[in-house]
């Protein structure tokens, strides 16, 4: 079915390191950039739209509520084509569908503005529009291009939550934190960190689950340090809901939008991370971010929380799926 004013949304994969859909996504580790585009992809499918999702490594097609196909598969007429992430593709995008709406899903900091602002004049003709993710990496991106003197349309569309994720569970284990991130920039921070809270506090276990995309320097076996692996969202989840907090102690990275703490605050896990990037703007107002240069102060707030002062936290409503697709529907819709 097309809804009027937005025709055909296809959104255009040629970065993902696999092929993903619903089912692969409850039984395979991914990063938080899949979980963001199967919500949106089938979100938008449920309100009525036809949805498409063309991915690189993908080698036959699957039919949910959007269709999964071949990045090289025949899509006739889209009328918004949403380019994930790698901004190199705009210009592969434009020329297999020079009539349609061109959005580029910005999810990272630094990666692609940079080539944006250093290839500039190679897509200048391309009428895109960029898409952030916060309001905060929507100023850091225009800063960077205006530094160029470059100025483009841009918009926010958060990540979303899924609507029914919550608390309910068993009651949190004091003794347990959980690092569970695609990316590493926050890991050797949190190793160093956990080795003071361990010798604190023995008793006291960090689990680890990550998709393997990289790696940190070295090996990550401490005392106390329990590597999951690769683990589906659902069980990463699971883990998160029943641990004391969401160690996240990054320092210097900005997060574009840092789903690991919308996703920890919808099942009401408290995250313990660094006023960087978009963690003030995500995280829950009763948990606002630290001085995690200050291992003492990182300590007595885990110590803190552990013996009976852990914050109550929720997700704030404007993540959940069913206010960020309307969102989506607004910015996709022809003019």
């Amino acid at each position: 079915m097309l809804l009027r004013g937005v025709g055909k949304i296809v959104f255009f994969d040629n970065s993902s390191k696999a092929a993903y859909s619903p089912e692969s996504f409850r039984s395979r580790a991914y990063g938080g950039t899949v979980g963001s585009i199967l919500r949106a992809a089938e979100g938008l499918a449920a309100r009525g739209h036809s949805v498409w999702v063309a991915q690189k490594h993908r080698g036959h097609e699957e039919s949910f509520g959007a269709r999964y196909v071949p990045l090289a598969a025949p899509i006739e007429n889209p009328g918004a084509v949403v380019v994930i992430r790698n901004a190199r593709t705009l210009r592969d995008a434009h020329l297999r569908f020079p009539r349609s709406r061109l959005y580029l899903w910005l999810h990272t900091i630094e990666k692609d503005e940079e080539w944006l602002a250093q290839h500039y004049d190679e897509i200048r003709h391309i009428p895109a529009t960029l898409v952030c993710l916060s309001r905060f990496h929507h100023g850091y991106v225009r800063e960077k291009l205006a530094a160029r003197g470059i100025e483009l349309p841009m918009a926010v569309v958060p990540n979303s939550v899924d609507d029914h994720l919550g608390p309910n569970g068993p009651p949190f284990d004091p003794n347990k934190l959980i690092y569970f991130s695609a990316s590493d920039r926050a890991l050797a921070r949190a190793l160093v960190l956990f080795e003071k809270i361990h010798w604190a506090q023995p008793d006291m276990r960090l689990f680890i689950a990550r998709p393997g995309y990289g790696g940190v320097e070295g090996s990550i076996a401490r005392e106390g340090v329990i590597d999951l692996g690769p683990q589906p969202q659902e069980n990463v989840l699971e883990h998160a809901r029943g641990a004391l907090c969401t160690f996240y102690p990054n320092t210097s990275v900005p997060e574009a939008f840092g789903l690991v703490f919308a996703e920890s605050n919808a099942v009401g896990t408290p995250v313990l991370t660094g006023d960087v990037g978009a963690a003030r703007e995500v995280l829950a107002e009763t948990n606002p971010p630290l001085d995690v240069h200050n291992g003492n102060l990182v300590l007595e707030t885990v110590l803190k929380w552990r013996a009976g002062e852990r914050p109550a936290v929720s997700v704030r409503p404007e993540f959940r799926l069913k206010n960020v697709l309307p969102v989506w529907e607004s910015l996709l819709h022809s003019d």
